[in-house]
């Protein structure tokens, strides 16, 4: 059985989530749990989670906030705290960019590990526009040499087909757990004919078949009322006609007809970048332009700051496509997939040899007092070591024993 560490030091990876739902289904699949006491520095406020996934001590930390500031606060901690981490990994959900009919196409629950983050809202406002800055990657984090080769292996066909069966397994892992405990959240497949992807101008509001009529819906500025908002499509009457059709939705809702909801549910791993801005973004039409200027495939508000405070490997499930149409329906199960990427990740991350530790063992067998005296047990340098320390009248004596292990 694998031993509980004995300080900071021997932890190797953080986990960084945003939300609490991310947390639950990675944690779901960590091996142990540590009741280890980590401590914290004057004026942190973050509360680590300690325990192990395989051979790797690992941390597993919350953010207060949802936001590029929280994320830069709370991983500057984290990095001052634990010195020696080697891989820090961001998980959960994501808007993703839509590919309707170009090659692979990205769909609802699918995960993207960032290879960079851009800031789509950094730049310039003039009084006639706003100009983002195009050339981001020196502004932000670099991953490591050892975390961007394993990266971008995960480019290679075979690496990734390899992964995304490692993550199949997680999910479902998940999803067993999740139904023996009768959580509320069970992690399961929604199924394709609810996976919707209207065209990038369709907007999400009150359309004129809806049984009300709102005026500022249906003005002239294409305004949407608050309400729409809060409403679903078939509420809205959102029109069935304006959807984009993708091939692996058809290839997908022809496995659920044949009863094979796992092969149905499996998701496509994508290796790109990320956008990142201090607002939810909400429009097809501006997800597009930030895409095709940027090469961005998905959008998250806090990675640019926690990737600038700590070069990290951030894998996150797709749960909408950052339009008008976006709600919450898809949040969870897109959370599992990326929760089992994230494992694979790890099982698959190279753990460098460690040198056998040559730190003495000390063990404090009577504490010494005035008049008293205290005994000591440790090693050095292969033999054993019995130190006496006797303290009286103001003179203090050591004495020690040294004898071979034999």
């Amino acid at each position: 059985m694998a031993s509980q560490p004995d300080s900071r030091s021997e932890f190797e990876i953080a986990i960084v989530f945003a939300l609490s739902r991310e947390y639950n289904s990675v944690s779901r699949l960590v091996d142990q749990f540590w009741e280890t006491n980590c401590g914290r520095a004057a004026g942190d406020s973050n509360a680590y989670v300690t325990g192990r996934i395989g051979d790797f001590n690992i941390v597993l930390l919350c953010l207060s906030d949802v936001g590029k500031s929280s994320a830069a606060s709370t991983t500057a901690c984290l990095r001052m705290i634990f010195l020696e981490l080697k891989l820090v990994l961001l998980p959960g959900i994501c808007g993703g960019v839509p590919s309707p009919g170009m090659g692979e196409e990205l769909l609802l629950g699918d995960v993207v590990i960032d290879k960079t983050v851009v800031q789509y809202d950094l730049g310039k406002r003039y009084p006639e526009r706003f100009q983002t800055k195009d050339n981001l990657d020196d502004s932000l984090g670099r991953l490591t040499k050892n975390a961007g080769n394993f990266v971008t292996s995960f480019e290679k066909d075979m690496e990734r087909e390899k992964l995304e069966e490692r993550a199949a397994s997680h999910l479902a892992k998940i999803q067993t757990l999740a139904l023996g405990k009768q959580r509320k959240t069970s992690y399961q497949y929604l199924g394709a004919i609810i996976d919707v992807l209207f065209k990038a101008n369709y907007r999400h509001r009150h359309q004129n078949t809806s049984q009300k009529l709102c005026d500022e819906c249906n003005g002239a500025s294409g305004a949407a009322c608050e309400e729409s908002r809060r409403l679903s499509c078939k509420n809205l009457g959102c029109d069935e006609n304006e959807l984009l059709q993708c091939e692996r939705l058809k290839e997908k809702q022809d496995l659920e007809s044949s009863g094979l909801i796992k092969e149905s549910q499996a998701s496509y791993v994508f290796v790109g970048r990320f956008g990142s801005g201090d607002t939810v973004l909400t429009s097809g039409e501006k997800r597009n332009t930030i895409a095709k200027r940027q090469g961005v495939m998905a959008f998250k508000m806090e990675g640019a700051r926690v990737w600038d405070e700590i070069p990290c490997i951030i894998a996150k499930g797709v749960c909408d496509y950052t339009d008008s149409h976006k709600n919450d329906l898809w949040q969870d199960f897109a959370a599992a997939p990326a929760a089992g990427v994230t494992m694979a990740l790890i099982e698959q991350y190279p753990q460098a040899d460690k040198p056998p530790s040559n730190k003495p063992r000390v063990g404090l067998i009577e504490d010494a007092q005035p008049g008293r005296g205290s005994v000591q047990t440790g090693s050095v340098s292969g033999s054993n070591v019995l130190t006496g320390f006797e303290s009286s009248g103001g003179t203090q004596n050591f004495n020690f024993v040294l004898w071979s292990r034999g």
